[in-house]
């Protein structure tokens, strides 16, 4: 009799005690609904205490958590309800966004994988699979889970914009942008599409649309950090630094531990020449995050630029010691003047080289630092093989992206130039008379750098390095440039100097034009045996996207429209260039130097031929050999590899 009337005793107070949790969680759902999170969480809460082991008040308190974006404790609620119900595979797939979220990509494939085997054609499971694998850099297994999550569910935004942004990560830009087109055409009101198709149109150097997709995903969410910060990526991408770093602070603001922001906040810093305060906004990224290995590297580069070597190369080395696949760290290493990597750094660059995973741009830096280290050692057979190679991924990269050199279309645009300059006639203004400005161009790796650290080792001298100033001038594609922004521009970098030095090697394309609207500036041309600038440049792993480098037919080729338009300028404007050959210079460097301080009507300053002591901002490729006196060795690099420039020599048009 007690034990029915025991069994009756508790049936009704489990039945009193569902009636109260239920209530509970019915009020916790209306209040969610009115928007009263606090509400509904004291609800849950109350729910939570009447019955500890059901699962429904965690799952939803971890619902109320995320749209507060209170990731941490969301992660503790869902995983309470996992303890509590094993069984439903809603809040495993809920455990899989939210372990995302916290950047637990394991746990976050674990709980997805579960919900798959149970529900295979769960489409938001196989999404959040996919971004699992993504954050593990399993690009290939994330493609295909995405691709999954699309058959399942067709228009499905979100894993449109997962398969976009993967497919630029693997460097297939065509894809990328065509899913986050559409995307955007399906969510037009989604900032985080318009984002993502901001980035991807960015990197495929469309930045007048990256940039109005990066505006509108501002203006449909005005506090979106990420709209901020992929439009300081657009700005930073097209020159616009200034502009680029007004938008990384709004991001910041928005939210202050953006590393990817702070670490570019940084970069455009250093651009701008704040060096001091980028190497502040980087170790404040290492004393926030602790060990970053781009934070560490950023401290190498901004060494590097100021000239001190030691310390540039002790950053580097703690680079490579945090992430062994740091691909840019390791290239500063090998080009160091003392270089002497170690039979070990030998095998982590190997496995770099050969390590799919690790990004394209790591493994093409990894061949590049392989193979300056060979020819270091005059290992010339094995060196150029990792040269080739490099160059060979480089070139299967870009074509992936739809980047091609087009020798037509190179040898088409010298002829316009050529045809569009038959004078040198041009409309002079008393701002334009000015003879500050010296603009110093060449073919890349013709010595361009080497004769600025020269010139502006003149107290009167002041180099800007390659400061586009043409470009700056323009208030559109293709207007003529402002002759006083220009002059704004140089000035403004260097107020005190007689002479301002613009670096810009590609500036050769603009002589004519540079003439015409300065004609008192003094345009100074560096001039290199064409065999060794071409193989310089095979030998150079571009920053920027000099399609033509990586091939060498495509050098020869794009050799031959420069020479050509050089000799029209000099049939055109003869003795109003200055001439410098490299191997002049090598060969007998105070005559040449005198000579061109003379042509830049300065007065002789002994400090010209102590250069390499000079302390200035150098930013080039070649900013480890300008802080080193003038050897010859370069001189007989073309006789190491002549055996292997078949395809270079057969295609160039030899000129006088």
């Amino acid at each position: 009799m007690d034990k029915k009337k025991n069994r009756e005793n508790r049936r009704t107070f489990n039945k009193i005690r569902a009636e109260k949790f239920s209530s509970c969680m019915n009020y916790a759902r209306k209040s969610v609904k009115k928007g009263d999170l606090k509400a509904a969480e004291l609800a849950c809460r109350d729910a939570s205490a009447i019955d500890p082991l059901n699962a429904k008040a965690f799952h939803l308190l971890a619902h109320i958590a995320c749209s507060q974006n209170h990731l941490q404790n969301a992660g503790d609620y869902i995983l309470e309800a996992v303890k509590r119900d094993d069984t439903n595979i809603e809040i495993y797939a809920d455990c899989g966004a939210i372990m995302n979220m916290l950047g637990r990509a394991p746990e976050a494939e674990a709980a997805c994988r579960h919900v798959i085997n149970y529900s295979p054609g769960h489409a938001d499971a196989w999404n959040n699979l996919c971004v699992a694998l993504e954050h593990q850099r399993r690009l290939d297994e994330a493609l295909d889970a995405c691709n999954t999550a699309l058959l399942l569910r067709e228009g499905f935004v979100d894993a449109l914009i997962n398969k976009g942004s993967i497919s630029v990560k693997s460097g297939n830009l065509i894809v990328g942008i065509e899913a986050l087109s559409s995307a955007v055409e399906l969510a037009p009101r989604n900032p985080v599409a318009r984002v993502n198709l901001a980035t991807a149109l960015k990197h495929a150097r469309e930045y007048d649309l990256a940039l109005e997709h990066a505006n509108m995903a501002i203006q449909i969410r005005i506090d979106h950090p990420e709209g901020y910060a992929v439009l300081g990526d657009s700005l930073a991408a097209s020159g616009q630094f200034s502009k680029a770093l007004e938008a990384y602070n709004s991001a910041l603001f928005l939210e202050p531990n953006l590393i990817a922001v702070r670490l570019n906040k940084a970069a455009v810093l250093y651009k701008l020449d704040r060096l001091s305060d980028a190497a502040s906004e980087y170790s404040s990224v290492l004393n926030d995050f602790g060990e970053n290995a781009d934070a560490m590297a950023g401290l190498g580069v901004i060494s590097l630029a100021a000239g001190e070597l030691g310390e540039a190369e002790k950053h580097f080395r703690r680079t490579v010691t945090i992430d062994p696949s740091h691909g840019e760290a390791w290239s500063a290493l090998a080009g160091a003047p003392q270089s002497s990597l170690s039979r070990e750094d030998m095998r982590a660059l190997s496995t770099l080289a050969n390590n799919g995973k690790a990004g394209i741009e790591r493994q093409i830096a990894a061949h590049f630092a392989l193979a300056d280290t060979f020819d270091r050692r005059s290992d010339f057979p094995a060196a150029f093989h990792y040269y080739k190679a490099g160059n060979e991924i480089r070139r299967a990269n870009k074509a992936a992206q739809d980047q091609r050199f087009n020798l037509a279309l190179w040898e088409k645009n010298i002829t316009e130039i050529i045809l569009r300059n038959k004078s040198s006639s041009g409309k002079v203004t008393e701002k334009s008379l000015s003879n500050r400005p010296v603009f110093l161009v060449g073919m890349p790796r013709s010595g361009t750098t080497l004769i600025e650290q020269i010139l502006a080792s003149h107290p009167l001298v002041c180099g800007i390095g390659e400061a586009q100033s043409m470009i700056q001038g323009q208030s559109s594609y293709n207007a003529v440039p402002q002759v006083d922004v220009i002059l704004k521009y140089m000035i403004d970098h260097a107020p005190k100097a007689e002479r301002v030095i613009d670096k810009t090697p590609f500036h050769f394309l603009d002589i004519g034009l540079i003439r015409s609207i300065f004609p008192r500036a003094y345009i100074i041309h560096c001039r290199r045996d064409v065999i060794s600038v071409g193989l310089s440049c095979y030998m150079q792993n571009f920053v920027d996207d000099h399609l033509w480098s990586c091939d060498l037919t495509e050098i020869g080729g794009y050799i031959n429209g420069y020479n050509r338009l050089m000799n029209h300028w000099r049939e055109l404007l003869g003795s109003s260039i200055i001439e410098v050959e490299y191997e002049c210079l090598v060969k007998n460097p105070e005559s040449q130097i005198r000579h061109l301080i003379h042509s830049i009507e300065l007065d002789w300053n002994d400090s010209c031929l102590e250069f390499h002591e000079t302390k200035r901002i150098v930013k080039s490729a070649s900013n480890w050999g300008v802080r080193q006196p003038i050897y010859a060795n370069a001189l007989d690099r073309v006789k190491h590899y002549e055996k292997f420039l078949d395809p270079l020599i057969e295609n160039l048009r030899f000129v006088e």
